[in-house]
């Protein structure tokens, strides 16, 4: 299970689905994540962050952290999912 934590700090955090093992994979350099998408095959774990607009990527363990795109181009995204070699988004 993945999910958001704003928290004290910004986070995004995994955990085993009995709510066991909850592990940060992301808690520096991130203000609004949001839009959480999971690419099952390449394990990796897709976020949105409102505040900072960019679009980050990370696998499981939080390692090969980088952004996808930053920018204006990104801005008021709420929704983002991965279909084969796609990332798709929604904005407002």
């Amino acid at each position: 299970l993945f999910f958001i934590d704003y928290g004290n700090v910004a986070k995004v955090e995994r955990c085993d689905m009995d709510g066991m093992n909850r592990t940060r994979i992301i808690d520096s350099k991130t203000e609004q994540p949001a839009a959480l998408a999971l690419d099952l095959v390449n394990k990796l774990v897709y976020w949105v962050d409102l505040y900072l607009d960019y679009v980050g990527v990370v696998d499981y363990q939080g390692k090969n952290r980088h952004a996808i795109i930053q920018g204006r181009q990104v801005r008021h995204l709420y929704g983002i999912t991965v279909f084969e070699d796609y990332l798709y988004a929604t904005n407002s």
